[in-house]
């Protein structure tokens, strides 16, 4: 096809500006790379699967270090010894600019309203970056850029997708649903229609491949109306359960921009639809680890200095004995794609390593305080096999109990110690939480009957009031302020 000379001066125009764009992103990663080496930029990611409060933790953290002249932190040895001279929010770098922008001003905005609101969870990805000026112990002005990444917990189980073949992964399905479910998804399937392929338009190129081996295929209206459907049915589980470990986990959370995914298949035998169906599956899920997993691993996981892994052991031990088993599994599957390394070093500019992960059982304030140590424990055998994996890669682990914001005050009298809050309609309640561990084991009995109305963030001079947070801060960032 012949171009017009105006044509083909806007389709170079339109080359040379995508030219321009890559080279400012490698400009960007090689600065970034730079000032990593010399401890002036530190990445860290935030996990943790639905309900954790990974949204909370992020504008709690900065929040803090923005008001460090208003904020508790005792525990910041940076901010105790008064090293600390500003913190402020800077635009995303070109590299991160695909990333959604982390809206901490209005989820502040919204936090110190007159009916508060805590931040939504997270839905995809997003980025904020903060620089922190501060004094060296030497004395010295410096400034330190703290990268931070919010990542859906769904999206990062899918990374154990990137060491799994479509029959691997097929197998792990059939083991996390139920009968029930799989007889609803086999359903689902059994709706298609096997026909001959004549060289049918439509659909995408993933849906028309299965059938370069055979000449059989699936109607493209039918198959869209299934994959709709299973992944209405995958948000809705979801949901209900709060399951943790179901994939493919970004179809798990609304997100418009995933075309292609498979659907596991339990029933297969030797006639030709079932090996067309096998094979078309085959082809969305290679081609979802390909388009989807992979670049969300290699863009944003694989470059981390540091990881926070939160857990809301209230929830674990209110879902039970079987969640308490998802989300342990669903850790060590997150851990499971990290590089770890024993210290920051040249090798680590080189090729990124994480050498150190905080694990936080989270909304500590709804625990007597004589309970914090059980919380510390409980979470400590939710994610041991992740600690211990850890542990033997090299890096450094820290386990501990927080409330990013708190909601609670804790009172002493003479019937006993009480925690009490303001609800979201504004009134008082005053309670005991149960006891996290029992004679033998982890008090799940009596965490299924504990429910609490939704309550109000504590904000004073702007800044929500927390437990422990000032520790968290240390543990991932102090050794680089000093």
């Amino acid at each position: 096809m012949k171009l017009s000379k105006s044509s083909l001066r806007r389709k170079l125009s339109q080359v040379g500006s995508s030219f321009d764009d890559l080279v400012d992103q490698g400009k960007s990663l090689t600065s970034h790379h730079w000032e990593r080496l010399r401890h002036q930029r530190l990445k860290v990611g935030v996990a943790g699967l639905s309900g954790a409060g990974k949204s909370t933790f992020i504008t709690s953290l900065i929040a803090q270090l923005r008001g460090f002249d208003e904020a508790t932190l005792t525990s910041l040895s940076a901010s105790v010894e008064g090293r600390l001279r500003a913190v402020e929010l800077l635009a995303l770098s070109k590299h991160r600019e695909v990333l959604t922008a982390f809206a901490v001003d209005q989820f502040l905005h919204e936090l110190d309203a007159d009916e508060p609101n805590f931040p939504p969870s997270t839905q995809q990805p997003s980025a904020i970056d903060i620089r922190i000026n501060y004094v060296s112990r030497k004395g010295k002005r410096k400034a330190l850029t703290l990268e931070l990444t919010d990542f859906p917990g769904e999206w990062l189980v899918d990374t154990a997708l990137l060491k799994m073949s479509y029959s691997e992964w097929n197998s792990w399905q059939t083991k996390i649903w139920s009968q029930t479910e799989q007889n609803e998804i086999t359903a689902m399937l059994g709706r298609l229609q096997l026909g001959v392929d004549t060289g049918t338009e439509g659909g995408s190129d993933a849906e028309a491949r299965h059938s370069e081996a055979s000449s059989l295929c699936f109607p493209s209206d039918e198959l869209l109306s299934v994959f709709a459907q299973y992944r209405n049915f995958l948000q809705s589980k979801r949901s209900e359960s709060g399951g943790t470990l179901y994939t493919p986990g970004q179809v798990t959370v609304p997100n418009d921009s995933v075309d292609v995914f498979p659907v596991p298949i339990f029933n297969v035998d030797d006639s030709d639809r079932s090996k067309a169906l096998l094979t078309l599956m085959e082809s969305r899920y290679n081609e979802y680890v390909k388009t989807s997993v992979k670049p969300f691993y290699e863009n944003h996981i694989k470059g981390l200095d540091r990881q926070v892994l939160l857990v809301d052991v209230q929830s674990v031990l209110h879902h039970g004995k079987k969640r308490k088993e998802e989300v342990s599994e669903a850790l060590a599957l997150i851990m499971g794609q990290v590089m770890f390394t024993e210290a920051h070093s040249l090798m680590n500019w080189l090729s990124p390593h994480v050498d150190k992960i905080m694990i936080y059982a989270t909304k500590a304030d709804l625990v007597l305080p004589e309970d914090h140590e059980e919380m510390r424990r409980v979470v400590q055998q939710v994610a041991q096999d992740t600690i211990r994996y850890t542990q033997t890669q090299g890096a450094s682990v820290h386990v501990e109990a927080v409330a990013a914001m708190r909601v609670t005050r804790y009172s002493r009298e003479e019937t006993g110690e009480f925690l009490t809050a303001r609800t979201a309609e504004g009134e008082f309640v005053r309670f005991q939480n149960p006891t996290l561990i029992g004679a033998d084991s982890l008090n799940y009995d009596s965490f299924k009957q504990y429910a609490l109305p939704q309550l109000q963030p504590r904000v004073k001079h702007g800044v929500p009031e927390h437990l422990r947070m000032d520790v968290a801060i240390e543990q991932i960032l102090g050794d680089w302020l000093r």
